[in-house]
């Protein structure tokens, strides 16, 4: 099926669906690394430790947020896919 085919509220949705992914593997990725660098913080603030800490705990934040990232886009994706097949048995069926 085409582009031009396609009913209209699938050409309205995919954008979506798009935008969706993208803001929700931004924030997958930040997410871990503000924590950790308020965690940092934290720890630096109320005990003795130096400020290597911010160091160590935002590498830390980064690596998670990337295996995150990538975890969410690899579901996200298989996701699509199973959807995709699921559409195309229904309109090979009609």
């Amino acid at each position: 099926m085409n582009e031009q085919n396609r009913p209209n509220y699938k050409r309205i949705i995919t954008p979506i669906y798009v935008i969706n992914i993208a803001f929700q593997s931004i924030v997958s990725l930040l997410s871990p690394i503000a924590i950790m660098f308020l965690f940092a913080w934290l720890l630096d603030k109320y005990t003795p430790v130096g400020s290597w800490i911010y160091v160590v705990l935002i590498l830390l934040g980064v690596f998670s947020g990337l295996y995150s990232m990538v975890v969410f886009i690899l579901r996200a994706s298989r996701a699509l896919e199973a959807v995709e097949r699921q559409n195309s048995s229904h309109e090979g069926r009609q």
